[in-house]
C-alpha cells in the first residue's frame, strides 16, 4: 500500500506535469506564467521552475487555484491530467478513473471510502443542481410568456408546475445543507 507521503509526492508531481504540459501549450514561459498569477497567490517564476522540476514537494490549495486561474483551466484538469479514462490514486489505496475522481471532486459521487452510499454532501450538492436546473427552466419559461406574447394555459400549467418545483427543490437544498454541516440535524 501507498504510503501517504509517496502519495503526496505523486500527487504534486502530478500536478507540476499538468503546469507543464499546460504552460508549453499556451506558449507560455515560466516567468509568464508567474506574471498571470496576481489573479490569487502570486507565484514567482521561481517556484513554478522548482514545481516543475520536482523541487517543490508540496503545494497549497490557493496555489493549485492560482495556477489554474492564469492557465485557463479548470482546477480539476490539474489534479487529473489524465481525466476523463486515466487511473489516479485519488486517496492513498484508492485508484480511481478520472471521471470518478472528478465527480467526487465535484460532489456528483461519494468519496472514495463511502462506497455507494450517498453522503449528505453528495445530496446536497445534486439537489443544489437540481435546484439551479429547475430555476432555469423557470426564468426561460416566463421569458417565453414575455417575448412570445404567449398567453396559452399549456405555458401557464408550465409556470405554475416549474414554480412548485423550485419550491420543493429550494426545500431539499435547505435540508440537505443542514444535513451537511448542522449537528445532529
Amino acid at each position: 500500500m501507498t504510503t501517504w507521503r509517496d502519495w503526496s509526492d505523486d500527487l504534486t508531481a502530478r500536478v507540476a506535469r499538468a503546469v507543464k504540459s499546460r504552460r508549453t501549450a499556451l506558449g507560455l514561459t515560466a516567468a509568464e506564467l508567474a506574471a498571470r498569477t496576481d489573479v490569487g497567490k502570486p507565484l514567482t517564476r521561481a517556484v513554478i521552475s522548482d514545481l516543475e522540476t520536482g523541487r517543490k514537494k508540496s503545494l497549497e490549495v490557493s496555489e493549485l487555484l492560482t495556477l489554474a486561474a492564469a492557465l485557463d483551466i479548470p482546477p480539476i484538469l490539474l489534479l487529473f491530467p489524465d481525466y476523463p479514462d486515466g487511473t489516479v490514486e485519488v486517496v492513498p489505496g484508492a485508484e480511481r478513473k478520472g471521471l470518478d475522481s472528478a465527480g467526487w471532486v465535484s460532489g456528483r459521487y461519494s468519496g472514495p471510502e463511502s462506497g455507494a452510499q450517498a453522503n449528505p454532501g453528495v445530496l446536497l450538492v445534486q439537489a443544489a443542481g437540481e435546484h439551479l436546473r429547475l430555476r432555469t427552466d423557470l426564468v426561460l419559461a416566463r421569458a417565453r410568456k414575455i417575448t412570445d406574447d404567449d398567453t396559452t394555459p399549456e405555458l401557464a400549467d408550465e409556470i405554475a408546475r416549474l414554480s412548485n418545483d423550485v419550491a420543493i427543490a429550494a426545500e431539499k437544498v435547505r435540508v440537505a445543507k443542514s444535513e451537511t454541516w448542522e449537528r445532529d440535524a
